[in-house]
């Protein structure tokens, strides 16, 4: 994928623009004119102006795409391509019944996935300091070996100052290569109460409950999580415990927690009444919530593939985290130790 100074990114000869929720006309004129720009200098190219949650009336878009027509060359009009997309949550589905065939809806849903996930980490709510943390101890976990600061910078969405001293404050636990790569020498556990601490006080995670009466196990939530899951959601929690170490005891499991990224950002509460029209929002002290969803802000999500397709387990730090949230405080030492000590299985998974 090759990107432009925008949002514009190109998949083999496809360029992709997707504009976010356009409420107004100037918000479609503005997407048209900068796409139809980069198709100018690039002949070979087609161009797909992507409208996520339009906002706009069919009648007004109709009007909007014939006076562009008749301002623009009619070869280069001829080259652009406008999908309206309203479902953020079965966005490879959305494509295809737009009219791409498979292997492009598949192309273009994972650049779009990028350029959302990016945006998201630009915005995060997040230090810079806590997504590094969280990027060194996966990979710790994972066995993804040393990392150029590059990498890192790339991986959460930060650039290079915030990047060099978020690193510069983890120096007690970080070893430094002579080619300058960086990993963690051992978990740090001191800084891990550090992060937890914060975490919990900036109530990022997002949970719901459900009436009595109603309630579902989380085997049945996570069956009807399965029927929309996309790349951008995650399996994390209990159950991510289970694939990461098939040793862990899942007794006492009463909630599901999942993990996600990139556009499903804005669509939280939407995406719950997906699972259960019944889940209702709750606040963050709930003690016994059905469903918890932890949002990724990363611009590398690194969840872990599944064997199923499309099926994705959250990464280790997600995990533990909502082990945590779950005051299974063993259960967090018990997964921490299965990694360290090489019995934590698909660690080159996704």
């Amino acid at each position: 994928m090759r990107n432009s100074p925008s949002n514009l990114a190109t998949w083999q000869e496809l360029a992709v623009l997707p504009v976010l929720k356009p409420h107004a006309a100037r918000d479609l004129r503005a997407g048209l004119m900068e796409l139809a720009a980069w198709l100018a200098d690039h002949p070979e190219q087609r161009g797909l102006l992507v409208l996520l949650g339009n906002r706009l009336s069919t009648q007004r878009l109709e009007e909007e795409l014939f006076s562009a027509g008749k301002v623009m060359r009619p070869s280069l009009f001829a080259r652009i391509q406008v999908l309206e997309l309203p479902d953020q949550c079965s966005l490879q589905a959305a494509l295809e019944q737009a009219g791409l065939a498979r292997e492009e809806a598949m192309g273009v849903g994972e650049v779009l996935r990028k350029l959302f996930t990016r945006k998201s980490a630009g915005r995060s709510p997040r230090s810079a300091h806590d997504l590094v943390f969280e990027h060194l101890v996966n990979g710790y976990l994972l066995r993804l070996g040393p990392m150029t600061t590059e990498s890192i910078m790339s991986a959460t969405g930060f650039s290079y100052p915030p990047v060099a001293e978020a690193l510069g404050k983890m120096a007690v636990s970080i070893q430094r290569h002579s080619d300058r790569r960086v990993e963690l020498k051992h978990f740090p556990r001191q800084e891990w109460s550090r992060y937890v601490s914060v975490y919990e006080r900036g109530q990022f995670c997002r949970k719901f409950t459900v009436a009595p009466e109603l309630a579902r196990s989380p085997e049945s939530l996570l069956r009807r999580m399965q029927k929309i899951m996309t790349a951008e959601m995650a399996v994390s929690g209990t159950h991510a415990a289970q694939y990461y170490d098939s040793g862990f005891d899942l007794v006492g499991s009463s909630r599901l927690d999942i993990c996600i990224s990139g556009s499903l950002l804005e669509a939280i509460p939407q995406l719950a009444r997906q699972i259960d029209s019944a889940l209702e929002p709750a606040p963050s002290n709930v003690g016994n919530p059905a469903l918890v969803i932890w949002p990724v802000h990363r611009a590398e999500t690194l969840f872990q593939a599944g064997s199923e397709p499309r099926f994705c387990w959250a990464d280790p730090v997600s995990c533990l985290l909502a082990l945590h949230d779950a005051r299974l405080e063993a259960q967090v030492a018990e997964l921490i130790q299965a990694f360290e000590q090489g019995r934590a299985a698909k660690l080159s998974g996704g």
